[in-house]
């Protein structure tokens, strides 16, 4: 879908090998581990105790020797936690909002939404056509209120946008303006006729051939508005974050959150490939600087992963002697096993 909070699900974590492979930790502070349920804005980074599915008793011996293990993941994720929140420079992309924090200290006064205003009516207009192939699949009782509500919505809009009177049509760069019409304009007339029963399968595929030129421009120049702002919001942290320290960039951490549909060509991912001149490809296993993040929608959470990829990494390269192997699923090599159940 369209939203750029959707498309940006980025947790682009960034997180420089040599910073995360470091001497022994320091005593952690107050301890942050939480369960998921009690997640809330106060929280900076969640640390929450894992479970096992071991159901042999406490008496078990290795059962017990197993809660040692998830226990002591556990402290160690605090302690990254701790660490994250006082000692490094973190930015966090999610949504299509960027917050930069420093030694603990917010950076740029907070979080900054790097779209600038102009173009979220301009991807509120683009919703509408996704509206429509929404309607076009409801076979609920309901569906006659939900079309007769999307047309008096769309004749609202479309008399606002064309009067400028409302706050999106003043925003909407005037160069661009015509094309939201147009697409307004045909959605209502869509749905109207579908509403009527007057709009079958191939007339519903023509609308969409017919507003598909100007959903794809939309959809460009969003894309390009945000990466310029993106770009020039880091900008404005690294100059920011140097003036207090000229090294601070060099231990950088990013985190990228993306939906799972977003996630291979994410806008916000591909900007901080480039910028790192890495890679982030498909799952973790090739993630050292740039990680990502799918569905997580709050900043506790993404954070939380965070802290886990850096554990990992670090017990990954004491025990396998390779960083990223436990990025992978560690039962991944099975031994020519599917090979030989499926060999022919």
């Amino acid at each position: 879908m369209f939203a750029v909070g959707r498309s940006v699900s980025v947790v682009a974590l960034v997180c420089v090998m040599s910073a995360c492979a470091r001497a022994e930790p320091k005593a952690p502070s107050a301890p942050v581990a939480a369960t998921i349920s009690k997640t809330d804005d106060s929280t900076f980074c969640l640390a929450d105790e894992h479970s096992s599915l071991e159901k042999h008793g406490e008496a078990d011996p290795l059962p017990a020797l197993d809660r040692r293990f998830l226990k002591a993941h556990t402290r160690a994720r605090a302690e990254e936690c701790r660490r994250l929140e006082s000692e490094r420079l973190v930015i966090r992309f999610s949504f299509g909002q960027l917050e930069a924090r420093w030694h603990g200290e917010p950076l740029l006064g907070g979080k900054v939404d790097v779209l600038p205003s102009e173009y979220h009516a301009v991807k509120n207009a683009s919703h509408a056509v996704f509206l429509a192939g929404l309607l076009f699949d409801d076979h609920s009782k309901e569906a006659p209120v939900h079309v007769a509500d999307a047309v008096a919505s769309l004749d609202d809009a479309i008399r606002h946008l064309h009067d400028g009177s409302s706050e999106s049509a003043k925003r909407i760069p005037a160069s661009l303006l015509p094309a939201q019409e147009r697409l307004l304009v045909e959605t209502r007339t869509a749905i109207a006729a579908f509403g009527k029963g007057e709009l079958d399968a191939a007339a519903q595929k023509a609308f969409f051939a017919k507003v598909r030129p100007d959903v794809l421009a939309n959809l460009r120049t969003v894309s390009g508005a945000l990466v310029r702002g993106l770009d020039a919001t880091v900008k404005r942290v690294r100059a920011a974050v140097e003036e207090k320290d000229p090294k601070a960039w060099d231990g950088l951490v990013v985190l990228v959150t993306v939906s799972h549909q977003a996630r291979a060509r994410e806008i916000g991912v591909q900007y901080f490939e480039r910028l790192l001149g890495e890679q982030a490809g498909e799952g973790a296993r090739n993630e050292r600087r740039l990680i990502v993040s799918e569905g997580l929608g709050k900043a506790p959470q993404q954070y939380g992963l965070l802290v886990a990829h850096i554990v990992d990494q670090v017990g990954s390269q004491r025990v396998f002697d390779d960083p990223l192997r436990l990025q992978w699923d560690v039962l991944a090599d099975d031994g020519g096993a599917l090979d030989e159940l499926f060999r022919r």
